[in-house]
């Protein structure tokens, strides 16, 4: 349901675009666009009955989807929520608020099954700074940054170099307390022994935990 709403404010939000001047390239650059644009691939896949689901490129692009919307979640509230007053109030809170929470919920109650390669969850990182790089090189070309904080013309690129290492260390922060990573979240940890422990249960129906 919730990718399925994700996908249509996705829809909407490039129409406003168009409809306020902006080239639909000018709205895929928004972190917070592609960010919510991944989160629904992978929600869609995973509710769709196919075996590519236990793969570790699957694994990969949740924790992927979890990392970038905690990421747009945080920066949002914490530098964004009263910049953007000219977005759709419905839009916003879905992007913003509402599926963040999603994102992170899935991949509580449903840990990743198959643990990425450390050389692949080096990619996880790897692309926002890729997408910063892209944002300086695009803004210098048609002189407009999707944010305001990764533009360099008030105060040069330090100032962005201090909002993106501001970033870098709030993901540090995040992977010190385990929240992404994979198995190890108490909710995780939780749902997993259930799951083992109907699985030892002979001769009892899937499903039944032995209530009456």
């Amino acid at each position: 349901m919730f990718d399925l709403l994700d996908l249509a404010m996705l829809g909407e939000s490039v129409s406003l675009a168009l409809q306020a001047g902006k080239t639909v390239a000018d709205q895929v650059s928004y972190f917070t666009f592609l960010s919510n644009l991944l989160a629904t691939v992978v929600l869609l896949a995973g509710a769709w009955p196919w075996t590519g689901r236990d793969s570790r490129i699957y694994d990969l692009l949740r924790v992927a989807a979890t990392t970038y919307m905690v990421i747009t979640g945080i920066v949002y509230n914490l530098l964004l929520s009263h910049t953007l007053l000219g977005m759709s109030a419905l839009v916003n809170t879905v992007h913003h608020r509402i599926m963040p929470v999603v994102v992170v919920l899935d991949r509580l109650i449903a840990p990743v099954r198959q643990r990425p390669t450390r050389r692949a969850r080096l990619l996880v990182p790897l692309l926002p700074l890729l997408y910063v790089v892209y944002t300086e090189v695009r803004g210098l070309a048609v002189d407009w940054y999707p944010y305001y904080f990764l533009d360099p013309r008030p105060h040069g690129y330090g100032r962005v170099a201090l909002y993106v290492g501001a970033m870098i260390v709030s993901g540090a922060l995040l992977k010190l307390l385990k929240l992404l990573k994979p198995g190890t979240t108490f909710v995780g940890r939780a749902v997993a022994r259930r799951r083992r422990g109907r699985a030892g249960r002979p001769g009892q129906p899937p499903g039944h935990d032995g209530e009456q």
